[in-house]
């Protein structure tokens, strides 16, 4: 009679988690591992063309990212399954406690397995502030990477352009045969061919109080977010986009670098050919950034009160 040993069982073991992780291959393709992967921004941060861009990277990778037409799921009227779970706890007499928070992730929980069942991924965007809620589901696994713009001014004057928080940092207006009138065209205005006549004017009480606040929370939100995104970092806008505005081969190989950081957490490999071959369609396609004297109707009043500020704000203007 044969003796069974201990060595014995661990080689059948052995044999049998080989054989169930191949099925589970054949079944599950690589790419398809129910892992939601969640791109961290602000409002004007160029989060909208980068996680379009990343998802061009990651099918280029094989993992195929489901089309949702909309990454802002998070947000309850562009959540599909929102209204259909709140309901639900409704009629089950259990909505009592259960918030907004719940409800996203019940609802990002129900969509992902859709997803994963057609053997793609999710890719969303969500606010720094909203990780708090998202790592800490049990029934979510996720994978987070973030962007930010190093220049607050810019964002600034993209948060006036779109007139978002009330128009309290001030108003965009029309530039035209050397008259400034005030618009309302806001966030329809990145539709327009016509970007560039399009200026701001800052209350610049709140601008200097806006640029505060905004250097102090985005650090944090780097300082926060640091383990979460690891082996990422928070990418900034201006290094991911620099190869867009020359021909500069430096330039064009720093960007390729900087995408490969922003992607580490997303992807167990990443192919800098692959990066390569996606911006290479962009470089130097976009048209470099006005000076701020030419997009802010009171630059003069700008300029002197962010270098009186006695901060690194100055150095935010561009001539």
């Amino acid at each position: 009679m044969a003796i069974i040993t201990t060595k014995h069982l661990q080689l059948l073991n052995d044999n049998i988690v080989s054989i169930h992780t191949k099925i589970s291959k054949m079944i599950y393709p690589i790419n398809a591992d129910g892992t939601i992967r969640i791109l961290l921004y602000n409002g004007c941060s160029g989060s909208t063309a980068t996680i379009n861009i990343i998802q061009t990277i990651l099918n280029k990778h094989n993992f195929n990212v489901y089309l949702l037409g909309d990454f802002e799921i998070t947000k309850p009227n562009k959540n599909p399954y929102y209204k259909e779970i709140k309901k639900g706890l409704i009629k089950k007499k259990e909505g009592t406690g259960k918030g907004k928070k719940y409800i996203i992730r019940e609802s990002l929980f129900k969509l992902n397995e859709e997803i994963f069942n057609r053997n793609k991924i999710l890719l969303i965007k969500a606010k720094y502030d909203e990780i708090k809620y998202l790592s800490r589901s049990k029934k979510l696994d996720t994978k987070f990477t973030g962007i930010q713009r190093r220049n607050k001014l810019d964002r600034a004057i993209c948060v006036v352009k779109d007139c978002f928080r009330n128009g309290t940092l001030g108003y965009p207006a029309l530039a035209h045969d050397n008259t400034i009138k005030k618009t309302n065209r806001c966030f329809d205005r990145r539709k327009s061919p016509n970007k560039d006549e399009l200026k701001v004017y800052f209350n610049i009480h709140n601008l200097i109080s806006y640029l505060r606040k905004t250097v102090k929370d985005e650090e944090n939100d780097i300082e926060y977010t640091k383990e979460h995104v690891a082996p990422s970092a928070v990418q900034y806008y201006e290094d991911l986009y620099e190869f867009g505005y020359t021909n500069n081969e430096t330039a064009f190989q720093n960007s390729i670098d900087t995408w490969e950081m922003l992607l580490k957490s997303f992807i167990p490999f990443v192919d800098k050919d692959i990066i390569s071959d996606v911006l290479l369609q962009m470089k130097n396609t976009r048209k470099l950034p006005l000076a701020h004297k030419d997009t802010i109707v009171n630059y003069d009043e700008v300029s002197k009160a962010l270098h009186k500020s006695g901060s690194v704000f100055g150095n935010f203007l561009r001539e």
